[in-house]
């Protein structure tokens, strides 16, 4: 079977920031210097993200919780152990 090379990638200039972060960050020189070079540049927003029905679990040293989505039915359910080992 032969394999279909990829032509179309997408490398990031910089780590993806939050409305918040972006806000703030464009008002230094640096970035906006590099927005105003830019031939090509991508203003998202996703979906509010939420964290709910956090549970702790004492015999199991644990928080349980849910990540919900505005407007998508899935919910995410998570176990997030409170005693980690590096």
């Amino acid at each position: 079977m032969k394999r279909k090379s990829i032509i179309n990638q997408l490398k990031l200039a910089y780590s993806p920031l939050s409305n918040y972060e972006f806000t703030i960050l464009k008002k230094d020189k640096i970035i906006e210097r590099i927005i105003d070079e830019a031939s090509l540049y991508v203003i998202a927003q996703r979906a509010v993200i939420s964290f709910e029905n956090l549970i702790p679990l004492e015999d199991e040293f644990c928080i349980t919780f849910e990540i919900h989505q505005r407007g998508n039915p899935e919910k995410l359910k998570c176990k997030l152990p409170l005693n980690q080992v590096a």
